[in-house]
């Protein structure tokens, strides 16, 4: 795992910090894709103006993680955030329900020790946007991010 970027995010403003490269609500995705290089491999257009960049090779809490980056029309909003743990359970490819809990939980904590808060009911609120860590019962799966507050 030597030389892995840490993901980092930052309490104060939600930016997210892979080393020196950090990015936040905003942010132009053409910055983000410049910077990110070859951590980015898979790109995907929703074709109704937003646009998903995904980056892995990463670490979160030391563990094997990558990203989600979602833009709508070339400006961050949101990142998701998926981990890898040591004894992960798949069946047909897919992690089980045991494995998606482990996975919550361990993001949930690595993302409290970050942000020094404790998460009520799988989040936690900041004046720029949330951050969230829960088992999605409808995907059946570990979600957990970073998203903004709308500034209208």
């Amino acid at each position: 795992m030597a030389g892995r970027l840490e993901i980092r995010v930052d309490a104060t403003d939600g930016s997210v910090h892979l080393g020196a490269l950090a990015f936040t609500d905003g942010t132009p995705m053409a910055q983000v894709r410049e910077a990110a290089g070859a951590l980015i491999y898979r790109e995907h257009d929703v074709k109704n103006g937003y646009f998903w960049l995904s980056l892995g090779c990463l670490l979160l809490g030391g563990q094997s993680a990558s990203i989600g980056l979602c833009f709508f029309q070339g400006a961050l909003e949101m990142v998701t955030l998926g981990v890898a743990l040591p004894d992960d359970e798949l069946c047909e490819d897919w992690p089980t329900g045991e494995t998606s809990r482990r996975h919550v939980n361990f993001m949930q904590k690595a993302l409290e020790r970050q942000l020094q808060v404790t998460f009520v009911e799988g989040a936690a609120d900041f004046p720029w946007g949330s951050v969230w860590s829960r088992f999605d019962p409808k995907g059946f799966s570990a979600s957990a991010g970073v998203v903004y507050a709308r500034k209208r």
